[in-house]
């Protein structure tokens, strides 16, 4: 899914979260009025702020009007994140 892989790569590059903090992010907890997400970071077990600029959050508007949340904001789990890392890694 084209929308989905760009708004995840986008939203990663800009915030700078993990994996493992993308797939449990729920869409309630993105504010793209205010260009903000708060995220409970699994590996320091610590919450924060993370922000990006306003063309990620029209990404994610495009992304989110298109796809209903199912169970996390990108509905995708940690394994299929993996793979599509894996892909990236390997795409010539």
């Amino acid at each position: 899914k084209p929308e989905r892989h760009r708004a995840l790569l986008y939203f990663m590059f800009y915030t700078g979260l993990r994996k493992s903090d993308i797939v449990t992010i729920k869409r309630e907890q993105i504010d793209l009025r205010h260009n903000k997400a708060f995220v409970k970071i699994k590996k320091t077990n610590s919450e924060l702020w993370v922000y990006f600029p306003d063309y990620v959050s029209e990404i994610l508007k495009d992304y989110f009007n298109n796809e209903p949340e199912e169970q996390t904001a990108f509905n995708i789990s940690a394994r299929t994140l993996g793979k599509f890392f894996k892909f990236l890694k390997n795409w010539k």
